[in-house]
């Protein structure tokens, strides 16, 4: 069974429009764990409704627990969760009807190819905007991400596996867990284990989730402009507290890890995107 894990604040603005995209699923073999961290607005209200309505598949998990911030919320579900297949899900996204079929199928295939491995299937993402409008077709074209992920370093340097795209398996789970509070990201932590423990990370590419953009994201898509790279790169000079944050991570994920060598990785890959 796969079970998607939803963590929700404030979102009443799109939830609906989300939760309305997983019903509407090619592939019934999934159920939901929500769990909400303290909203205000009517998210809870709302996930109740649909709780009622389709109770054999939805639940909210209402332990009273918050935590400020949705790689904590994630990881609290993720911890909950049993089931031998997950996929997690942001509140104000839209997903396509045949997502869950198309990594389904993927994960079958890849764990056929590579028995009692750890496997992530991640995909590309329509950047869209309020409205469900076109933005880009898609994200990894549109910020110039790798498709796919040769090394430990790369992967540690830079992440390009976007959590609401991910499917993982159990074995994926084991091996990373706990996530430590180290993690820039719930997503990128896991990608990075599962390279590190001889794992899989295979890309779908095909856009299979509308990727909605607003002013309330916890994080976007902008745009890979020659511009916007000489920005980040200066803001990795001027103020590198998100520099710090991914070496501090990539030295729990692999110790030995130099400094100089890690970097270099980054100042590659930015030069790569610029030029």
């Amino acid at each position: 069974m796969i079970q998607i894990l939803l963590a929700t604040y404030n979102g009443a603005k799109y939830l609906e429009a989300q939760l309305d995209s997983l019903l509407a699923q090619t592939c019934r073999r999934w159920t939901l764990i929500a769990h909400d961290d303290g909203s205000n607005d009517q998210t809870l209200d709302i996930l109740r409704a649909y709780q009622l309505n389709h109770p054999d598949i939805i639940e909210i998990l209402e332990d009273g627990l918050t935590f400020g911030n949705p790689c904590d919320n994630f990881t609290h579900l993720l911890a909950s969760s049993v089931a031998e297949y997950v996929m997690f899900c942001d509140q104000d996204d839209v997903w396509l009807p045949d997502k869950i079929e198309k990594s389904f199928n993927k994960m079958q295939a890849l764990e056929s190819k590579y028995p009692s491995s750890p496997v992530v299937v991640h995909t590309d993402l329509e950047v869209v905007d309020e409205s469900l409008f076109t933005i880009a077709p898609s994200m990894f074209e549109y910020q110039g991400l790798d498709k796919s992920i040769k090394s430990l370093l790369q992967i540690l340097a830079k992440g390009s596996v976007t959590g609401c795209t991910m499917m993982m398996n159990r074995q994926a789970i084991a091996v990373s867990q706990p996530i430590l509070p180290f993690a820039v990201m719930h997503d990128w932590w896991i990608a990075a284990m599962v390279i590190k423990h001889q794992g899989v990370v295979e890309f779908i590419d095909e856009p299979l989730i509308q990727y909605r953009q607003h002013t309330s994201n916890s994080i976007g898509a902008k745009k890979n402009s020659f511009c916007h790279l000489l920005k980040r790169s200066f803001n990795y000079l001027l103020s590198p507290e998100a520099f710090f944050k991914a070496w501090n991570q990539a030295k729990v994920v692999q110790p030995n890890l130099n400094f100089c060598y890690f970097l270099g990785k980054k100042i590659h890959i930015i030069l790569k995107n610029l030029f």
